[in-house]
């Protein structure tokens, strides 16, 4: 577990310096390569902290994998909110896509997203699960 923890610093160490790298650069095409590369960072961070949630009663045991983890939420908290936010955004289309559904469109389509949005809301529990820990 303090292995993948300090793992996930030094990916978030390199995220950092890829965007020192991004604001020192001058040359578009660069900057591009390097904000693909720190956004795939920041996708697996996201993910491994969700992950981490099914662990979470251990990190808490311990303090210097609870200083760690609670480093990481601080980090990519903006980013998780940016999450939050898309998710209650695709919520609200979905449900009003479902109700748009029972009126005009066959019940196949209406259950279609009503599935679409407890997978949404199950991925927004998620999120709001890591910044409440």
């Amino acid at each position: 577990m303090k292995e993948a923890l300090e793992f996930a610093l030094v990916l978030t160490r390199k995220h950092q310096l890829l965007g020192n790298k991004i604001i020192q650069s001058t040359n578009y095409l660069e900057k591009i390569e390097l904000k693909d590369k720190q956004i795939e960072i920041n996708k697996q961070m996201i993910e491994f902290l969700i992950e981490l949630q099914d662990f979470i009663y251990l990190v808490k045991l311990n303090p210097e994998l609870k200083l760690i983890y609670t480093e990481l939420i601080n980090y990519y908290f903006t980013q998780i909110h940016h999450q939050i936010n898309f998710y209650e955004i695709e919520l609200d289309r979905l449900e009003f896509e479902a109700t748009f559904s029972i009126n005009l469109i066959s019940q196949l389509k209406t259950s279609e997203k009503k599935r679409e949005i407890n997978l949404i809301q199950k991925k927004l529990d998620s999120f709001y699960n890591l910044i409440n820990t």
